[in-house]
């Protein structure tokens, strides 16, 4: 079962509120997936660049957010997470120093097979309206540029680290994506809720896998 359905629900009992307003990052969510679902069905794979040259020069929050998306399906992508973590560490340290993000050679050509990215669409444009009621302005001082903002793209870079580390270990992918996809949502609509989210779901992210390097280490010694 997928987790990112009761992920939605929960959050939509537990943060809506009526009259939602939707800012054009959100909404631009669906008009890419529209445009990659199209180019898709009419080849056998999409380049990571093309994926991040329709999100546009402007959406990188929005980029962010739906790279993460592969990784709450039961079964993940083998091998994405490594390409995947280090794009957005990439893009974390350009934004940091203020320049535009650019992809780098080695990321340009990889490749997601066309059918495993339908499904992602799919799965995007079924749930990306239910995320969207969760998302407002609030508490906007935690988006805020500054120190405040270097410290989400600290703790995003730093998530994205550990999804890109190669474990064979279930929801060793999926915890560090929800992290990361809590704080761009929160990035996109200035929703400081949704990035203090991240923040406490980042502290029993680093518990788990302290744990799982101490049993390890029993393991090994």
């Amino acid at each position: 079962m997928s987790v990112l359905p009761i992920l939605c629900r929960g959050l939509e009992a537990r943060f809506t509120l009526p009259n939602p307003s939707f800012k054009k990052d959100a909404s631009h969510v669906l008009e890419v997936v529209k445009t990659l679902a199209a180019k898709a069905h009419g080849t056998d794979s999409i380049s990571i660049e093309q994926i991040y040259d329709e999100f546009g020069q402007n959406n990188h929050f929005a980029l962010i957010a739906f790279l993460c998306l592969p990784f709450f399906q039961p079964i993940p992508l083998p091998g994405l997470s490594v390409f995947i973590g280090l794009l957005i560490v990439i893009i974390c340290g350009l934004l940091a120093l203020k320049k535009e993000p650019r992809l780098p050679t080695f990321l340009k050509s990889k490749k997601i097979k066309s059918q495993a990215l339908i499904r992602i669409l799919n799965l995007t444009s079924t749930h990306w309206p239910r995320i969207q009621k969760v998302m407002r302005k609030r508490l906007p001082i935690w988006s805020a540029h500054g120190p405040v903002f270097s410290a989400n793209l600290l703790v995003i870079a730093f998530a994205a680290i550990l999804l890109a580390l190669p474990l064979p270990v279930p929801a060793t992918n999926s915890t560090p994506a929800l992290v990361i996809f809590l704080n761009s949502l929160g990035q996109i609509e200035e929703d400081g809720v949704l990035i203090l989210a991240s923040y406490v779901v980042l502290l029993f992210v680093v518990l788990f896998f302290t744990a799982l390097a101490y049993s390890a280490r029993n393991l090994m010694f």
